[in-house]
């Protein structure tokens, strides 16, 4: 394998493994300020702190048996939350995170992919994850499922609307639809747009 290959699957890697211990922590986070809203300890038997609390969790979710309602389409419905987290994490290949850097003298860029539309990219394949409540809700071969998931979907599809719109106004300003430029053109300082 060439090197820009092996160097985007470690991206990919470093990418998919840091969002997920961030919402990870986010989740622990969440539930230290419930229970200090509460008036209860939260999670704090599960290692130091309750730290482990987190991961206890994950194992829990991923050794639960995947029961699929009888009647239902299992291909799709089983299909369905993938091409959400597929979805989530592949927009996120044209936003650059953080400066370039040096690493044993080879340059490292810190996004995924530098395309010229990455904004049009971020819509596109973002909007993706608008099929996922709608193919569960048709494939559980269930009315009342078809009834959220269809309302679901509304929602999400509304909230693209506008939120597109809004950010059409920042893209006329910078005159690019490449988030690398987007991201060079804030570099300067809050009121350099002045």
């Amino acid at each position: 394998m060439s090197a820009y290959i092996i160097e985007t699957l470690i991206k990919i890697l470093i990418l998919v493994a840091v969002f997920s211990a961030l919402g990870g922590f986010a989740t622990y986070i969440e539930r230290k300020v419930l229970a200090y809203f509460q008036r209860r300890l939260g999670p704090c038997y599960v290692g130091p702190f309750g730290l482990l609390q987190v991961a206890a969790d994950g194992i829990k979710l991923f050794t639960k048996e995947d029961i699929i309602p009888q009647g239902a389409n299992k291909f799709i419905f089983t299909l369905a939350p993938i091409i959400a987290m597929v979805s989530a994490f592949v927009s996120m290949a044209p936003i650059p995170f953080f400066p370039n850097f040096t690493l044993f003298g080879y340059e490292i860029k810190p996004l995924i992919s530098d395309i010229n539309i990455g904004f049009l990219f971020f819509l596109a394949v973002g909007s993706a994850g608008i099929y996922a409540p709608i193919l569960a809700g048709l494939a559980s071969n269930n009315k009342y499922s078809l009834i959220g998931s269809a309302r679901a979907t509304i929602q999400l599809l509304s909230f693209e609307v506008v939120s597109t719109l809004t950010i059409l106004a920042p893209l006329m300003v910078v005159g690019s639809l490449s988030l690398v430029e987007i991201n060079h053109y804030q570099s300067g300082g809050f009121l350099d747009w002045l």
